[in-house]
């Protein structure tokens, strides 16, 4: 016969057993339950998100946007356009804007265009060359001819070292003729050739990338914007790839010289 003991025994292990099965069964369950909604709320997420992009890729080829560059917090220069491969707008006048800059006044620098695009000067640091009237220029030297109010006068000082003909004052005279622009305008024309490059070689993603990264402003904001600090790039460039419609001939034309 079994001793009382034995049997007290075996009951105990036998309900704790069972408590622990019931336990984790529970937990199981409350752990798929949130696993499930985690997945639930992820894919409703991702559709919006999806959808975001989709319909910014739309409208940035089809509507206007406003593009600056700011340099030590100062807007230096800046062109807009729709991001349709169609030559942009130069802005030859940045102090009204500056102004409502200054003072983070973004709904009244938006205006009725569709997007404000403020780049920094580090959201060209990785560009490779530029080509200006098939030549090629690093950014740095683009971005020195921004910081400088004699833009023209630089960029001839260098060209004329380049092609030897520093002691020549007459050709020197024919590049400057060359240039159909003045001072404000030639900033303008090679900021657009800085962001035709940089939008050439990476796309929507660039944008995304340069704003993560807090090398860029972007107003206003949308889903994809409060989310994009915490998902990863390869995640937002899967749905643009994956978006109806795409981002092709989303380059922006400077003006040659």
């Amino acid at each position: 016969m079994f001793s009382s003991a034995l049997i007290i025994g075996l009951l105990v292990f036998i309900i704790i057993t069972v408590l622990i099965f019931i336990f984790v069964k529970k937990v199981l369950k409350a752990l798929f339950l949130t696993l499930s909604v985690f997945l639930v709320i992820s894919l409703i997420l991702s559709f919006f998100i999806y959808k975001d992009v989709v319909d910014m890729q739309k409208n940035l080829a089809e509507q206007e946007s406003l593009i600056f560059m700011d340099i030590d917090g100062t807007i230096i220069t800046g062109v807009f356009g729709s991001f349709s491969g169609k030559e942009l707008s130069l802005i030859t006048d940045v102090s009204n804007y500056n102004e409502k800059y200054a003072s983070n006044d973004f709904d009244s620098l938006l205006g009725q265009n569709y997007k404000l695009f403020v780049f920094k000067e580090e959201a060209f640091a990785d560009m490779e060359e530029i080509i200006i009237s098939d030549k090629e220029y690093s950014s740095d030297f683009i971005i020195t001819l921004l910081k400088s109010d004699t833009p023209i006068d630089d960029y001839i000082k260098n060209e004329a070292k380049v092609q030897d003909i520093s002691n020549n004052l007459f050709l020197q005279k024919e590049l400057r003729k060359q240039i159909k622009y003045s001072d404000i305008e030639f900033k303008a024309a090679l900021f657009g050739g800085m962001i035709s490059k940089a939008i050439d070689d990476g796309g929507f993603v660039y944008i995304l990338s340069q704003y993560k990264s807090k090398n860029a402003i972007i107003y206003k904001e949308t889903l994809t914007f409060k989310f994009i600090k915490a998902l990863p790039l390869s995640f937002i460039k899967r749905l643009a790839d994956k978006g109806k419609t795409k981002i092709q001939g989303m380059i922006l034309k400077k003006i040659g010289y």
